[in-house]
């Protein structure tokens, strides 16, 4: 617990028990990296990206070819105990140690799926919470993200591009139907508005009569006429 051994001596002990599988397709190995990640990788900008990248699944598989190598000396015991009668005991003790170390191998794997998205595609990390984005079966012991999360990928992106379309649209249609506000600075008054505060009313009084204008003459006129009129009434 301490100090611990090589990895000369643990190659050793794994090498005392050979594992072979009735169906000879199943192996028990941590998952190859998707090939998709790489073309990613090679199409973004930064083109020392795919370098990080298999420098971090480098150092995460070495971490997982050692809780690998717990799994054999287990298997072999399960094995053992399973033939005797009476062991279910120690079959029971035996599964749960590969119940845990199941657990820490899985463990490492979304560490690695968690740490290439967030390089490869930042934006896709909600997707890792998401069992159902990932293969189950064969598939997804043999490949780290499987077909099925780039699916889901394009799933996702296609369905926001409709919302924003949708939402552009809706943008469009609101600011058609609201109304536009007058600028009063440009509003312009009518013609007969505009121009009645500068028409001036022409005003006759009895001073400008006074003074030979012309409602003066008339009223002289009316005075003189209304004389002769009346004299000759009168018989003169």
């Amino acid at each position: 617990m301490t100090s611990g051994i090589s990895t000369e001596a643990s190659k050793a002990i794994s090498k005392e028990f050979p594992i072979e599988f009735i169906d000879t397709d199943f192996a028990i190995k941590p998952p190859k990296l998707d090939g998709w990640i790489g073309r990613r990788a090679q199409s973004r900008p930064d083109k020392g990206l795919l370098k990080t990248i298999n420098a971090t699944e480098d150092s995460l598989t070495k971490a997982q070819l050692k809780i690998m190598d717990i799994e054999p000396p287990l298997i072999d015991l399960y094995s053992r105990l399973s033939s005797l009668q009476g062991s279910d005991a120690a079959k029971r003790s035996v599964q749960a140690a590969l119940q845990q170390w199941d657990r820490a191998f899985f463990h490492i794997t979304r560490k690695r799926r968690s740490a290439v998205i967030a390089l490869a595609e930042p934006a896709s990390e909600y997707l890792l919470r998401d069992p159902g984005a990932f293969e189950s079966g064969k598939e997804s012991r043999s490949f780290l993200l499987t077909e099925k999360f780039p699916q889901a990928m394009l799933t996702d992106a296609s369905q926001d591009n409709t919302l924003a379309q949708a939402a552009r649209v809706a943008e469009a249609a609101a600011a058609a139907i609201a109304p536009k506000s007058q600028n009063p600075r440009r509003y312009r008054f009518p013609p007969e508005q505009a121009a009645a505060p500068f028409q001036k009313t022409t005003r006759y009084d009895g001073i400008q009569g006074s003074r030979g204008g012309r409602g003066g003459r008339g009223r002289r006129g009316s005075r003189g006429r209304g004389q002769r009129h009346n004299a000759w009434l009168q018989g003169g």
